[in-house]
């Protein structure tokens, strides 16, 4: 789930460009108040939904890559609310950006953010918990989103030396780089600012110590009072992560579970699903996000662990009753 605030950016730049926002909203049940609400969240699959309709109400001229770093420019503090807040008053980036991952489900549900620390360079890794995939555009934002914050909070010192993006390469990359400040890798598995150990370290100037503590205080018990991921979702996580690296065997999953295969097929029969349909979800739900941004269907093929493209496609008219390729056509002319 997603808070509604985060939305805001992209409404507003929606509009801008000419789309009915009201009319799409309407469609989810949703009033342009209620999007912006504080206590608005919406699951993940109902946001993905409202992203690809707003995207697909945007005029044919427009430019879909950009639309990411575009919604990005108009974020403030206030759309990312409490954790928002306790990012700007954080010591320094390195904090900012840890308390984001422990307190990353205060955006959403689904949120999952992880920072890597060792002496060289520090890593923030951005998606979501369970293996589930982020929009192509959303992933954009919410690595323009980060960078913007502890590059501000931090007067420019926080410079990321790369950038990491999951969509392919967009028609002008230059403009990514320009945004950034810095070399972009694109087709990643995985959304990722990858920043010098050194400018972590720079303080922040409003860094306010006794509003932090209560800060993080009332987010605790935020927390407390969410539902906790539960181990579907943990399997599923597991797996996602497995594919990016071709390690995602049943005794692979049950290793990474920390138990036997047997318990593992127990527990997964309790929890009503197998390994091999958490498989298949996973990677269902990846390969509809890859052909969205037109990959070559051998590529995917071999992204999801399949042995040739003949085999993708047999899964995916499975799942979906359609061949990938006749998939990708009825998306460019919807």
């Amino acid at each position: 789930m997603a808070i509604g605030p985060i939305y805001r950016p992209i409404a507003e730049l929606m509009r801008e460009l000419g789309v009915d926002v009201d009319a799409v909203l309407a469609g989810f049940d949703l009033t342009p108040a209620q999007l912006v609400a504080a206590d608005t969240r919406l699951g993940t699959d109902r946001g993905r939904s409202l992203g690809r309709a707003l995207l697909k109400a945007l005029p044919a001229t427009i430019d879909r890559s950009s639309i990411g770093l575009r919604a990005a420019e108009r974020f403030v503090t206030a759309d990312a609310d409490l954790l928002g807040y306790i990012m700007s008053h954080s010591a320094h980036p390195l904090e900012a950006a840890e308390a984001m991952a422990e307190h990353a489900c205060l955006l959403g549900d689904s949120a999952d953010c992880r920072v890597e620390s060792v002496p060289e360079r520090v890593t923030i890794t951005l998606g979501l918990i369970g293996g589930k995939q982020m929009l192509l555009e959303t992933s954009d934002f919410a690595a323009a989103v980060v960078y913007r914050l502890l590059r501000e909070c931090s007067r420019g010192a926080a410079r990321p030396s790369e950038v990491r993006l999951p969509r392919p390469a967009p028609r002008n990359p230059r403009l990514f780089e320009r945004f950034f400040g810095a070399p972009v890798t694109f087709d990643a598995p995985v959304a990722a600012l990858i920043y010098p150990r050194a400018c972590m370290a720079v303080p922040f100037t409003q860094s306010d110590r006794r509003l932090l503590d209560i800060l993080r205080a009332h987010a605790r018990e935020r927390l407390q009072a969410m539902p906790q991921a539960d181990f579907q979702d943990r399997a599923r996580a597991f797996i996602a992560d497995g594919l990016l690296g071709g390690e995602y065997g049943l005794e692979h999953l049950a290793f990474r579970c920390g138990m036997s295969e047997r318990t593992l097929r127990r527990r997964l029969s309790d929890a009503g699903t197998s390994y091999r349909e958490l498989l298949d979800d996973v990677r269902r739900e990846r390969a509809l996000l890859l052909l969205d941004a037109e990959q070559s269907i051998s590529l995917i093929a071999q992204h999801l662990g399949f042995s040739d493209a003949t085999a993708f496609a047999r899964a995916f008219r499975r799942w979906t009753g359609h061949p990938p390729h006749l998939y990708m056509r009825s998306r460019r002319s919807a």
